[in-house]
């Protein structure tokens, strides 16, 4: 499967047929070569920075919450080593919409989506989980 097909599939309607993710985007972690594998229009603007922080120690992002794309954000929870969820929880500003976003970390991808307008953060984490479980277990 392409990366874009990872996108494509978080992007589309889930099990029940809900579309619960407005954006996403696969990015590398490899360190001097950070950047976008695949993404949907709307974070198609994140840069190598903002994956690198995004990447780096959760605790910097507590003080000054990280941006992605143009939407500036604020750390919730950091479960990226929890086993059951591998995810950072985020909220975008209220000016940039409020949306939930998760970012999930394997050892060399990334994986952020951002919810549509309403969706809670847990129904954003439920549809990231299983792909950063399977790139953690392929070895990305």
């Amino acid at each position: 499967m392409s990366w874009q097909a990872y996108v494509d599939s978080l992007t589309g309607p889930d099990s029940s047929g809900n579309k619960t993710i407005e954006d996403a985007a696969i990015c590398g972690l490899a360190s001097g070569a950070e950047s976008i594998w695949a993404s949907s229009p709307g974070l198609s603007s994140l840069t190598a920075d903002q994956i690198k922080k995004l990447a780096g120690n959760s605790s910097a992002l507590r003080e000054c919450g990280p941006s992605i794309g143009e939407m500036k954000c604020m750390l919730l929870t950091d479960d990226s080593e929890n086993p059951s969820s591998y995810c950072m929880h985020l909220k975008a500003s209220k000016n940039h919409g409020g949306f939930n976003i998760c970012v999930g970390k394997a050892k060399t991808a990334m994986v952020i989506a951002k919810g549509k307008d309403g969706t809670a953060g847990n129904q954003v984490s439920t549809r990231v989980f299983p792909i950063v479980k399977y790139l953690r277990d392929a070895g990305y």
